[in-house]
């Protein structure tokens, strides 16, 4: 009988600790890449994140991508593109799961808009092109809610399967602009 109450209490705790294991990457943001080890974030990229309005998203989106080694407001912006990307990846997923409707549809057309502005900011970043980048986050912004107006007209404005990615994403473009402006001027 003792030896049947060890194997439970070690088959638990096994269990136990593989689920701990598992839970304790959850700082990381889906579709980003993961490691074994929690990376601290560094000083330098919190200044950057409270220069946002949503420091916290910022900082929780960012955290994936510290592997990439860089902290400069550039890199930064580049992680937060990153991580909007993968949260519009993730909202054109949803789509494909619900009743098809001229909203849905209209959200689908500003997502994959979205995707190709996101590439554009990125490619505007390292080519230190201010402008563009500036232009294509603030489209992304625009994309969004131009979602999110399809939604108001037929009445379900909010309650829709949407909105929340719709607000995340809303929230990482406001971030990328704000991060935008601490790039230096060319």
């Amino acid at each position: 009988m003792e030896g049947k109450k060890l194997v439970l209490i070690l088959s638990i705790s096994s269990l136990l600790f593989a689920f701990t294991a598992e839970g304790h990457g959850s700082q990381t943001f889906a579709g980003a890449p993961t490691s074994a080890k929690t990376v601290p974030i560094p000083g330098e990229c919190k200044k950057i994140c409270d220069h946002t309005k949503y420091s916290k998203l910022c900082l929780r989106t960012i955290t994936p991508y510290l592997i990439w080694g860089k902290t400069d407001a550039a890199s930064v912006l580049h992680m937060e593109l990153k991580a909007t990307e993968k949260m519009v990846e993730k909202a054109l997923k949803s789509t494909k799961s619900v009743l098809k409707s001229a909203a849905i549809d209209q959200c689908v057309s500003m997502y994959d808009n979205t995707l190709y502005r996101i590439q554009q900011a990125v490619d505007a970043l390292k080519a230190g092109d201010v402008g563009t980048l500036n232009a294509m986050l603030s489209a992304i912004g625009t994309n969004i809610r131009t979602c999110e107006d399809g939604f108001s007209e037929v009445g379900e404005a909010s309650h829709h399967v949407l909105s929340t990615f719709d607000l995340k994403i809303h929230r990482l473009s406001e971030n990328c602009l704000a991060i935008s402006k601490l790039l230096p001027k060319a």
